[in-house]
């Protein structure tokens, strides 16, 4: 059978896909590297509904129901049908693979199970906006995979008002409350049926964009993408997470609240998680290839609004089949991921001021995949790092790192062979 992952396009003409930079790898692909599996984060993607009445009365808004999508064929819609739920499973692993599958599904299946979620999986005919909206006979097959541990296997057909009607069901509330009347639906978009949707009120469910899990299915840390065009007119440098959540006239953004606040609840479900906005440049002329993470401050109650964080990185995107770059920023990433983690107790060899602000001299610096980091020796004679995601994020970097410089610093945690340090500062 030939499934086949959503691919953004026009949603009158399924053929017109989305201009894309062909000398980068895919942004979602930069988390999918052998360095970071060896860590333990593996990328999965589902889409969620938030029930925004239980929302305004600050209780769990996030549904249990989560949806993963795939898009066939109208001539396999009988073929399937054929099939009683016993095959189910079988059919579920005849989607794993590269072209048109699921990826990570048991990884998927295993995060499902130990969050309490129950996985559908929708197979949605690849037909245009017009073509939803007009034929009666379109279709979406849904799949409860029973190996997320939630239900027995099940297999149903659903119209495109009966989606409607299944979609404000599992929200449990309207996705909007109204629509603008010079509202015209979504341009591009990764099915031809959400753009349909998305005319109305009973909108498709918010996506994960990724979600690094560990082996066991343990939610690590959300990542969503956020790609920076040309049409912007604002430098990658300036783009900030308060000003996409609350919209900012003078950048000419506009506010994108129940998208941020979707993501917070997602966050806030799975544990107060750490959630990163990953800017990242498409200019179709390939004249830049800049990204930015921008870590996600919210708070721990029930609101859920959110700003800037304190933590990025920043760099280019690794160019296509360059295995190189794709594991420098893997790396850098990892360290940047590794920020979050709290702190721990380290034991140093004649250290004696743990927690407490050092000082050492800066003795090389070296350039990295995507900048630079450097070694410093510190008073108590210890090598330290200063490694790419510090460097980074240290304001005049290129002054204040320099071989020989005094400067002051933290430390923040020993790792392998490498003792790595933050908060750098002129002596």
């Amino acid at each position: 059978m030939s499934f086949r992952r959503p691919y953004l396009a026009s949603s009158s003409n399924r053929t017109v896909l989305a201009k894309v930079n062909h000398r980068t790898i895919a942004p979602e692909l930069c988390f999918d590297t052998e360095h970071l599996r060896q860590n333990g984060l593996i990328p999965i993607t589902f889409d969620f509904f938030v029930n925004w009445n239980q929302a305004r009365m600050g209780l769990d808004c996030i549904s249990n129901q989560i949806w993963t999508k795939l898009l066939i064929p109208s001539e396999m819609r009988s073929l399937i049908l054929q099939c009683n739920a016993c095959n189910v499973p079988s059919l579920l692993y005849g989607m794993i693979g590269y072209d048109g599958a699921i990826y990570h599904l048991p990884e998927l299946e295993r995060f499902c199970k130990k969050y309490g979620f129950d996985l559908r999986i929708e197979l949605i005919e690849d037909l245009t906006k017009d073509e939803w909206l007009t034929n009666a006979d379109a279709r979406v097959i849904e799949l409860t995979d029973p190996l997320s541990g939630q239900m027995a296997p099940t297999l149903e057909s659903m119209s495109f008002e009966q989606v409607k009607q299944h979609i404000r069901q599992v929200r449990g509330s309207k996705g909007l409350e109204k629509r603008t009347r010079e509202w015209k639906g979504l341009t591009f978009a990764t099915s031809g049926l959400e753009s349909a949707l998305s005319l109305d009120v009973d909108l498709w469910p918010g996506d994960a964009d990724i979600l690094l899990v560990s082996p066991d299915g343990t939610a690590r840390h959300i990542i969503e993408l956020k790609k920076i065009t040309k049409s912007s007119n604002l430098p990658i440098e300036q783009e900030r997470i308060r000003d996409r959540y609350l919209g900012n006239s003078k950048k000419r953004i506009v506010s994108d609240k129940k998208k941020y606040e979707s993501l917070v609840a997602l966050a806030k479900r799975l544990g107060n998680i750490p959630l990163t906005v990953f800017f990242f440049e498409a200019f179709i002329d390939n004249s830049s290839r800049k990204y930015r993470l921008q870590s996600t401050s919210y708070s721990q109650g029930t609101d859920l609004s959110c700003t800037d964080g304190t933590f990025y990185c920043s760099g280019e995107l690794p160019l296509l089949n360059n295995n190189q770059q794709l594991d420098s920023f893997s790396r850098s990433f990892f360290d940047y991921h590794e920020m979050f983690r709290p702190s721990v107790s380290i034991e140093y060899i004649g250290h004696e001021h743990s927690g407490e602000r050092m000082s050492g001299t800066v003795q090389s610096v070296h350039r990295g995949g995507n900048t630079y980091y450097a070694f410093v020796t510190g008073f108590d004679g210890t090598e330290y790092t200063i490694n790419e995601t510090e460097y980074g994020r240290t304001r005049n970097a290129s002054k204040l790192i320099v071989p020989n410089a005094r400067i002051t610093f933290s430390v923040i945690g020993a790792r392998g062979k490498y003792v790595l340090i933050t908060d750098v500062a002129s002596e």
